[in-house]
């Protein structure tokens, strides 16, 4: 059988052994944990200043335009993916609360685009098109708008498809109100709307709510898989 011996039961001498290695430890690297500190500053000062905001764009018709008000209004709302039930049509979740996803349907709906009518009635016609959750093996209006997945299925059939490549030549394409998905390092789903913001490197602003609703750069934090653009009318 095996004792695990407590720091308390060592001896004393051991402990003081024990205390000056530490000490010798930290003062004869103390120059490298300067440079590796000094590094992470720098970095950080300099991501900083890339993704900076510098100026804005307008946007290109009235839809847009809209699109990208009623998502700015959705700036500083809480993070909140819980199930709730909703109204149908026309429900939304507490205000001011929220995922990733209602952020994008508030900002459509305000445009005119109910997302939770038109991504139902699509699921309805045609659910061999959309992935469904083995946990939701029927239709629900309340929750299947709020999945990524979903609106990235209805967009990529009803939506303009366009390039997910963020190249300096093609940043133009990225315009204000077109909406991104992306996979994020843990495989997680995730949505947001290109708002009108450009930082210093050239690329687009984002609002989206990933701990809380905000507008920042972010559009090459995580590898892209959508890019569309609601049409300017239905």
């Amino acid at each position: 059988m095996q004792y695990q011996v407590s720091p308390a039961h060592l001896p004393m001498t051991n402990m003081k052994s024990l205390s000056k290695t530490a000490v010798h430890f930290t003062f004869k690297y103390w120059p490298a944990w300067v440079a590796l500190a000094a590094a992470a500053a720098i970095l950080w000062s300099v991501n900083a200043y890339q993704h900076r905001l510098v100026r804005r764009v307008p946007a290109k018709n009235p839809v847009a335009a809209q699109i990208l008000r009623g998502a700015k209004a959705q700036i500083g709302t809480r993070y909140d993916a819980s199930y709730q039930r909703l109204a149908y049509p026309g429900g939304d979740m507490p205000d001011r609360t929220g995922a990733c996803t209602d952020i994008v349907i508030r900002a459509l709906r305000s445009a005119g685009w109910d997302l939770q009518v038109l991504v139902h009635e699509d699921m309805a016609a045609h659910s061999d098109h959309y992935p469904r959750r083995r946990d939701e093996p029927t239709l629900d209006t309340s929750i299947d708008h709020r999945r990524v997945p979903n609106l990235a299925c209805y967009l990529s059939r009803h939506a303009a498809v366009l390039t997910r490549n963020v190249e300096p030549n093609l940043r133009s394409e990225w315009q204000p109100g077109d909406i991104v998905v992306w996979k994020t390092v843990f495989g997680r789903d995730h949505i947001g709307l290109i708002s009108d913001g450009i930082d210093a490197s050239g690329l687009p602003l984002v609002i989206h709510n990933e701990y809380g609703c905000v507008e920042e750069s972010c559009l090459t934090r995580w590898r892209i898989v959508g890019h569309y653009r609601i049409p300017s009318r239905l």
